[in-house]
């Protein structure tokens, strides 16, 4: 059996035994397992109103942040799915996020076309600064 890749964009983060893409149609994210290799997703993240557009994980597996093509930031916790599982951000890039980089699992960065590059606290969920570079063509 194989996976059916044609519904899933080429957004994809991998860590040892998880793997992560963002859906085309439905604008989902679907986590599956690497070993054993899965058919079907362990779970399905709902909630960005756009195409998912950038996927980044914490080294630990606890968090995903995913951006998207609206510009906007959700951090998810990878380890309770109750109501408290998906924090959408307050601040957003007024392009899509293409890129989304930790540098620990405190903090991380997003980068859009917008030409600003956002530096972000994990815990609290939240922007602390802001470096204009001007927009990407």
């Amino acid at each position: 059996m194989q996976l059916k890749t044609d519904k899933f964009l080429q957004v994809v983060d991998c860590l040892p035994n998880l793997l992560t893409a963002a859906s085309r149609e439905d604008f989902t994210i679907a986590v599956a397992t690497l070993m054993p290799i899965s058919i079907e997703p362990y779970c399905v993240l709902t909630g960005h109103k756009n195409f998912v557009t950038a996927i980044k994980l914490t080294s630990d597996c606890r968090f995903l942040i995913s951006g998207d093509a609206d510009g906007v930031v959700i951090k998810w916790d990878l380890q309770n799915f109750g109501e408290q599982h998906r924090v959408i951000s307050e601040s957003k890039h007024e392009s899509p996020v293409y890129i989304i980089c930790f540098d620990n699992n405190e903090q991380f960065k997003t980068v859009s076309i917008d030409g600003k590059i956002k530096f972000w606290l994990l815990k609290p969920f939240k922007e602390y600064y802001i470096a204009e570079t001007g927009k990407f063509l």
